[in-house]
């Protein structure tokens, strides 16, 4: 925004730290007796990957440069950097968690056609991934709206439909009550469950985290 050009850069600086001062208070920094346990469990309250670097920064500066961080600890570090860019709690989370990235926003616009029929949906995924589920919102509303709490039901639909491909989706069984009533929009959508590795890892390659 034009405002923002007339605001020194030491006051930019302040906004963009400020946040990860509250985040340490949560914690404690104080509390951990060397940099590894102060970075994993500093991380743990960090929402975002701003306030994960902010935390490992307060971690560096309270203990000696002579500390080092295990090979371990660096990896649980990046699980949860990685976690908080992709909008995701844990490794196995739901897509409704993923949050509203515009990569996510131009995704859920590739899957086309969507129909309703029995306990499945078909829709023509325009991805170049294959898709593996979606959440189904059904609301009166004419708009759809990116928070799930906003719909009068809602279902997740799990299945594999292949990049560019046209195919169908399992649901819930009660999904067909809500068909007639009510209109629908998608809310989610997430890659196939990957047979080994991390859910959040098969996000992130595909492109529905944080860039």
């Amino acid at each position: 925004m034009k405002f923002m050009k007339r605001i020194p850069l030491v006051m930019l600086a302040m906004l963009v730290i400020a946040p990860s001062f509250s985040v340490a208070q949560w914690w404690n920094p104080f509390e951990p007796k060397n940099l590894e346990d102060c970075i994993l469990e500093g991380t743990k309250a960090a929402k975002t990957s701003e306030a994960v670097d902010a935390v490992i920064m307060a971690c560096e500066g309270k203990f000696p440069p002579k500390s080092r961080v295990t090979a371990s600890a660096l990896s649980k570090v990046e699980l949860q950097r990685k976690l908080k860019k992709c909008g995701l709690e844990d490794g196995v989370a739901s897509m409704l968690a993923i949050k509203n990235f515009d990569s996510r926003r131009q995704a859920i616009r590739k899957l086309k056609g969507l129909q309703v029929v029995g306990n499945k949906v078909w829709l023509q995924n325009s991805n170049a991934f294959p898709v593996g589920g979606i959440g189904v919102g059904f609301t009166t509303s004419k708009s759809c709206s990116e928070n799930p709490s906003d719909y009068d039901a809602v279902f997740i639909c799990w299945g594999s439909i292949g990049s560019n491909l046209y195919g169908e989706l399992q649901c819930p069984t009660e999904i067909d009550r809500f068909t007639r009533t009510y209109g629908r929009c998608v809310i989610g959508i997430a890659p196939p469950v990957p047979k080994s590795g991390l859910y959040v890892e098969e996000v992130d390659k595909v492109g529905l985290c944080e860039r």
